[in-house]
């Protein structure tokens, strides 16, 4: 299961998300030990897009870090974000899809 998410505010992409990726149990953290990927897809619109962002896993703690690419924090809104680790055998582990939030900025 993934942990869940913080919500991300619009344009700010400084500060990198520590996700886990783990089973749905949580007894077991999942092998990061390859690509990971992810996709967003608009709650209201229904629309699906590719995280832009830089996604890189820790094979230690099964956690990765998500830095926010312009698309994932350019529109204000509710996703649902799900996120791929394909192996080098084409393979691969699925996350469950989890809510996400990008919240509107007040300062700009």
């Amino acid at each position: 299961m993934t942990s869940a998410l913080q919500p991300g505010v619009k344009g700010a992409r400084h500060t990198a998300q520590v996700v886990t990726f783990g089973r749905s149990d949580s007894s077991e953290t999942v092998d990061l030990d390859g690509t990971i990927t992810g996709t967003l897809r608009d709650n209201v619109t229904k629309v699906t897009r590719a995280v832009d962002g830089t996604l890189v896993g820790n094979t230690t703690t099964g956690a990765f870090t998500w830095t926010y690419g312009a698309a994932d924090v350019g529109t204000v809104g509710t996703f649902t974000a799900q996120f791929k680790v394909t192996y080098g055998d084409t393979t691969y582990e699925l996350s469950l899809p989890t809510q996400w939030t990008v919240e509107e900025a007040i300062v700009v």
